[in-house]
């Protein structure tokens, strides 16, 4: 799950700065989530955010898990896209 994230979000472990880049970093992320269709955000914050097993998210969506994963690696793509527009390192 960890290794899913890894290349999506930046290093928890910074500097000083960590506090600002943490706020700055969940408004980018709520605003995200926000613009992600209900099925894309349902099914990214049960992964992510309530860490359910793919299977899981699959059978909790009546969706095939070969979707799940479809849903999981666009999101996590436009995050990394967005984290990077909004000058945040990944």
């Amino acid at each position: 799950l960890l290794d899913e994230q890894e290349d999506c979000l930046p290093d928890p472990h910074g500097g000083p700065e960590t506090i600002v880049e943490e706020k700055e970093l969940t408004a980018i992320l709520n605003r995200f989530l926000g613009e992600l269709d209900e099925l894309s955000c349902c099914v990214f914050l049960a992964r992510y955010y309530y860490a359910k097993p793919l299977k899981a998210v699959a059978e909790q969506y009546d969706i095939p898990e070969g979707r799940v994963k479809y849903l999981l690696t666009k999101a996590r793509k436009e995050l990394r896209d967005r984290l990077t527009e909004e000058g945040i390192t990944v």
